[in-house]
């Protein structure tokens, strides 16, 4: 059960991540991995900084790309690893798991430290949905739309006045 759980929480956090890899325009985020393409998101903030109509802070949005990087890399491990449980009660009832991972390495664990890994990468993945919504542009109506669908410079449904800050940002992450 525990690492279905870290499969569907995992993917939750690589939907985000994708999410706001859009926003800085990383180049075709979907083709290369989660881990790979949050390098490359965190260089691309590095150059362009926080969009101005965002209120989230760039040391958070960082500090949440090095989570997400570091914990997609745990998942991996156990996900691509062959598992053999070991019994080490005297009633005989397993709790031990020994992960054989791809370099041959031999991981004794429990199953609650699977399941501490999926309650952080829940943490990451809240804060990732929370971060792509606030770096999304918000919109007349209250809600937010993800800048890759807002013609700057043009038409702008709905039509709202765009500050020039805004506009500037989003052609320094097309260019």
């Amino acid at each position: 059960m525990a690492l279905g759980d870290l499969v569907i929480v995992a993917a939750g956090v690589e939907s985000s991540a994708y999410g706001i890899a859009r926003i800085y325009r990383v180049p075709d985020p979907q083709l290369q991995s989660a881990k790979r393409m949050l390098g490359k998101l965190e260089a691309r903030v590095g150059d362009l900084g926080i969009p101005p109509w965002s209120d989230v802070e760039r040391k958070l949005l960082l500090a949440w790309s090095h989570a997400a990087r570091l914990l997609l890399g745990k998942r991996d491990l156990l996900v691509h690893a062959s598992v053999s449980i070991g019994s080490g009660r005297p009633d005989g009832k397993s709790e031990t798991f020994r992960w054989s991972l791809r370099d041959n390495a031999q991981v004794d664990s429990e199953a609650h430290d699977v399941e501490r890994l999926v309650r952080l990468l829940m943490r990451v993945r809240r804060t990732g949905i929370l971060l792509e919504h606030n770096l999304s542009y918000p919109s007349a109506g209250g809600g937010r739309i993800p800048p890759q669908y807002v013609t700057f410079g043009r038409v702008v449904i709905p039509p709202i006045e765009v500050p020039a800050a805004w506009s500037d940002w989003a052609q320094r992450a097309i260019t």
